[in-house]
């Protein structure tokens, strides 16, 4: 049925023995049209490697992302070695990256059907590095102003140490709802399946970069940043 939860499904293995499951379901709450679970697993990498390439902003000119298209405006708007709210400088632990939120103003594609849309997006990024010295990570985005091809869009990775070889646990949640699209399309069979679609193979696509991105910048002369110095310098030549 429309509104059944899909089976949990088999783990999709990667370049460099990475994984993920992906599971969609429909939201009833009135809110939004989807909820999105991803939980990949990099059983090499660590957390540091994975935060890096989500939060760099050499992501877009390396061309690390199929499905973002340019970044447009990027504008940090606080930063801090304490965790969001705290109260610097006792609560400043052992290792921390800090936290920063950032304003980011991106353009992407998604494939509804046949059909591909290109759309802006304004997003506020807030990236939390203060559990680094405990291996875990977080960034959370919600739209930072309404319009667009979003009515509703709202999600968290969080990074965690996996395994013996200093693997890491990436588990991403999301919220989506298009604009002009009601959540009320989770009962109108076949629709609301489409742009549910739309939003998993938006996140299987991601998923799919971020592992590609992980193995080709592992063991790169200067870490994550310098593979992508390097390989935004190559394609603006």
């Amino acid at each position: 049925a429309e509104g059944a939860s899909a089976p949990q499904p088999a783990p999709h293995t990667l370049p460099g023995g990475a994984s993920y499951t992906i599971s969609t379901t429909p939201a009833h709450d009135g809110t939004h049209l989807a909820n999105i679970h991803c939980v990949a697993v990099f059983p090499s990498i660590p957390p540091a490697a994975i935060f890096a390439l989500l939060t760099s902003p050499l992501t877009v000119a390396a061309g690390v992302w199929r499905d973002v298209k340019a970044q447009t405006e990027r504008t940090v708007e606080a930063e801090s070695h304490a965790a969001p709210g705290a109260d610097p400088p006792h609560s400043d632990p052992p290792g921390s990256l800090g936290f920063r939120s950032v304003l980011v103003t991106q353009v992407g594609e998604v494939r509804l059907g046949i059909k591909t849309v290109r759309f802006e997006t304004h997003l506020r990024v807030v990236e939390d590095g203060t559990g680094a010295g405990a291996g875990r990570f977080s960034t959370d985005f919600s739209l930072a102003r309404p319009g667009g091809a979003l009515r509703r869009f709202h999600g968290r990775w969080a990074l965690e140490p996996d395994g013996a070889r200093g693997g890491t646990r990436a588990v991403l949640t999301q919220e989506v709802c298009p604009t002009g699209v009601p959540p009320g399309l989770n009962y109108v069979p076949l629709v609301g399946r489409l742009v549910r679609g739309a939003c998993s193979r938006a996140v299987r696509r991601m998923v799919e970069d971020l592992a590609a991105a992980v193995s080709a910048s592992d063991g790169a002369e200067g870490g994550v940043e310098g593979w992508l110095e390097g390989r935004a310098a190559a394609r603006e030549g």
